[in-house]
């Protein structure tokens, strides 16, 4: 895996992203998920969808490269690295773009 393919599956992966996010006012209320450990939980929507939305698309990008779907767990970690972060969006396409190309 190339550094340019990396950038390249971030730039997809961050315009699934934004699109998502451009749909949080659609998405209010609580939505049944899970925890980074698996354990079930009750999280805002909206979240719950940008989270579905990156692993739809990751999987998307691996299934191109004849890789088997990332674990959803996985992602999920993925992004709570990314929370908190002033390029939040960023860093989780990025973090999805390395399980999308097999990196991780």
């Amino acid at each position: 895996m190339s550094t340019a393919e990396l950038l390249q599956c971030r730039d997809v992966l961050l315009q699934a992203l934004h699109a998502a996010m451009e749909e949080r006012e659609q998405r209010t209320g609580m939505a049944d998920s899970v925890d980074r450990d698996g354990q079930p939980t009750s999280e805002l929507a909206w979240i719950v969808h940008e989270r579905e939305v990156m692993a739809e698309a990751t999987n998307r990008l691996r299934a191109d490269r004849g890789l088997p779907p990332a674990d959803r767990l996985a992602l999920i970690r993925a992004e709570g690295l990314a929370t908190g972060h002033c390029d939040y969006d960023t860093k989780f396409a990025l973090y999805c773009a390395e399980y999308a190309t097999g990196a991780k």
